[in-house]
């Protein structure tokens, strides 16, 4: 009788080698499931650190079970007899190599989960490669007791190492030959065997498809299931609880004016320009505030609120109990942020996104930063990005570059990645909101000498956002008067555009010898980037940038010192003109200060009034160029003790960094103030209440 042609579906397997078949794609299935768990942990190489703490640990483990398995593979020389307590302890010993190896994958993998959780319940973010390399040990633990399995295999059918019916090689497997008797206690794996001489080669074993489809899932199951415990209870964590709202067809305009209209607030002893405060909102400790296009936009320890501008009713909130840092990976603390270079909600310069940045664990030299990108509008988280706080972070009106990567703004998808170090970092690099179409790649001095035109200037480079490497330079932009730390610090940008200096003897004048301002204009960083035919705006006379009171108008506002900066690192003298001239990007039109009737030129202050022994207290917004303003009664019960309203009362000051106690933003629907309060003797962090005053359209 002939034997069956192999491949033939009338053909059966030979007794006991289903199983064979079975653990050699089991076997297979580990050895792949390895290298992709190798492959993802490279992809997260930037994290990879997070192991140091168990590398040792797991290195052991690994070595201890690749030792147990050559161990195994050297004991095939050890033959059965029939001396059933032989064959006893021979099974003893194997199960017990098993344990081994299922014991150390098995404990790693609890410490790396447990290390897995530990660091989300810090701070909201963990790391997959925890779970990544926990899996990989679990995928070597497979691929060594399907080793040991095979090595008993070929004891028990009495193959040779090697030979072509060796069940362990890594090669096709074939069957015993014709004169080869089928194994005796397939059935019992501790057997004794034989080992005829074969009268015949092994012959190709017999596999019908639904016995080769079966092998396959046997393959895919390992990839499959440890691929997904890997990666899936990382994506599946939301530890954000979220509000959304729809999207509006036609959102509310900004006030052109501090005030609102005309009107009496029923309290007798208000003066004629006495305004009603419209709605008010306690938000506890206050990070920051940005204007989106429906409104405000709070950050608070416990996340972002999204208010009406019209009505201060919660429009959208995104709560999330983390560790905010700015664009420039620096932590935001629970008080109150008074840096104006420290903006930890970035808004996209056409306001329709806004992003927030947090800070998870600890890398070697930096920690992981999770990047979340929110629809100003709705609410809607639009894209995540992971990162560090070493990277620089800025966003246009398309994408966000974090570090050296640009993702897009809809969706995640990474665009570009830049060679490491283009962006800059440290004082080179630039955080905040850039130009519609045009990144800033990186700061640079304005030149070598060190007086004060040095000092407050900066060249830019900067690329379309589709094309970074078609770079352009920008020469002697100006910078906050107020930082004057890093060549990237203070870089103020409005609406995509920046004011430079046009001086050009200022540039070698002796340090101590320069005047204290120069000739300057608003560039637009768009028509730079991508070539365009554009007449730069005259801004007349500056020092520097009023960031404080630019970012809270939305105007590009210049400052003037009054006397010589040099060899001074910040702006503690009150001879400063804080607004010299407001630019406006909307209406690309430069207006002198004291002809400007908006909130960027405008003095704040609150006001104190006795009523029938009763004390009234009001914020005041006086316009630079001498109408009417606003004066908005401060309901009673919702300010404490104003950090600075004791001391100076009656003391009107421009928007500047000086100012710590009241913030003011011109936003979709209503002028916002914030004053930031404390309770009476108590040093607990300050409060906070935002006020909103409607505004004329």
């Amino acid at each position: 009788m002939s034997a069956p042609h192999p491949g033939s579906t009338d053909a059966a397997l030979p007794p006991g080698y289903r199983g064979i078949l079975a653990l050699r794609a089991l076997r297979l299935g580990a050895l792949i499931t390895c290298a992709a768990l190798l492959g993802l942990l490279c992809a997260w190489r930037q994290e990879i650190s997070l192991l140091n703490p168990h590398r040792a640990l797991t290195i052991l483990a690994c070595v201890v079970m690749i030792v147990v398995d050559c161990a195994a593979a050297s004991s095939e020389r050890t033959e059965y007899n029939t001396n059933n307590t032989r064959i006893a302890g021979i099974t003893a010993i194997i199960a017990m190599t098993e344990l081994i190896v299922v014991g150390a994958a098995l404990a790693m993998t609890v410490r790396l989960a447990r290390a897995w959780w530990a660091d989300y319940r810090e701070t909201t973010i963990t790391s997959p490669v925890y779970l990544i390399a926990a899996a990989a040990l679990i995928a070597l633990a497979l691929l060594v007791v399907a080793d040991i399995r095979l090595y008993r295999a070929r004891r028990r059918i009495g193959a040779r190492r090697r030979t072509p019916n060796d069940p362990p090689r890594w090669r096709r497997l074939r069957g015993p030959a014709e004169a080869d008797p089928a194994p005796e206690g397939a059935s019992e794996p501790d057997a004794p065997a034989t080992s005829p001489t074969p009268a015949t080669p092994p012959t190709p074993l017999p596999l019908r498809f639904r016995s080769r489809a079966l092998l396959a899932v046997v393959v895919l199951l390992p990839i499959l299931a440890l691929s997904a415990a890997a990666l899936v209870p990382t994506a599946l964590l939301d530890p954000a609880t979220r509000t959304t709202a729809p999207a509006d067809s036609g959102p509310p305009a900004r006030p052109t004016g501090p005030g609102g209209d005309s009107g009496s607030n029923g309290s007798s002893g208000s003066s004629k320009n006495d305004k009603n405060i419209d709605w008010t909102y306690n938000v506890g400790t206050f990070l920051d505030v940005a204007a989106g296009t429906a409104g405000p936009i709070i950050l608070t320890p416990e996340g972002v609120t999204a208010l009406n501008g019209e009505d201060g009713s919660v429009r959208w909130t995104y709560q999330r109990d983390a560790d905010y840092v700015n664009g420039r990976g620096n932590q935001v603390g629970h008080g109150s942020s008074e840096n104006p270079e420290d903006k930890t909600l970035i808004i996209s310069p056409d306001a329709r996104h806004v992003a927030i940045r947090m800070k998870g664990p600890s890398l070697h030299h930096s920690h992981i930063v999770v990047s979340v990108i929110l629809d100003s509008a709705t609410g809607e988280v639009t894209a995540e990005h992971r990162g560090t706080d070493d990277d620089s972070f800025q966003i246009t009106d398309s994408l966000a570059v974090d570090g050296d990567e640009a993702f897009a703004l809809d969706g995640g998808r990474v665009l570009w990645t830049m060679p490491e170090g283009t962006f800059g970092r440290g004082q080179n690099g630039y955080s905040g909101t850039a130009g519609h179409t045009a990144v800033i790649v990186s700061a640079e001095r304005s030149c070598i000498t060190s007086n004060e035109f040095c000092a407050m200037t900066s060249t830019l480079r900067i690329a379309p956002d589709h094309d970074p490497t078609a770079t352009t330079d920008i020469t002697h932009v100006l910078r906050d008067l107020e930082l004057q730390h890093s060549v990237a610090e203070g870089i103020t940008v409005v609406g995509g555009w920046v004011a430079r200096s046009t001086d050009e003897k200022a540039r070698t004048v002796p340090d101590g010898s320069a005047e204290p301002a120069w000739d300057a204009q608003a560039v637009s960083l768009d028509a730079v980037a991508l070539g365009w035919e554009y007449a730069p705006i005259s801004l007349g006379s500056a020092s520097g940038i009023n960031a404080v009171a630019s970012y809270a108008s939305h105007t590009l506002v210049t400052a003037a010192a009054l006397e010589s900066l040099a060899k001074r690192s910040s702006i503690d003298d009150p001879k400063v003109n804080w607004a010299e001239t407001v630019f406006d990007p909307a209406t690309d039109m430069a207006t002198p200060a004291v002809e400007s009737s908006g909130l960027a030129a405008a003095k704040v202050s609150l006001r104190t009034t006795v009523d029938n022994t009763q004390a009234i207290t009001s914020v005041a917004i006086d316009p630079a160029d001498g109408s009417a303003g606003t004066s908005a009664q401060i309901p009673p019960g919702t300010l404490f003790a104003p950090q600075r309203h004791t001391l100076f009362p009656e003391e009107a000051e421009p928007l500047n960094a000086e100012r710590s106690d009241i913030t003011a933003l011109t936003a979709p629907g209503a002028t916002v103030i914030v004053l930031r309060s404390k309770f009476p003797d108590v040093d607990d962090p300050k409060v906070s209440v935002i006020y909103g005053i409607a505004g004329d359209d």
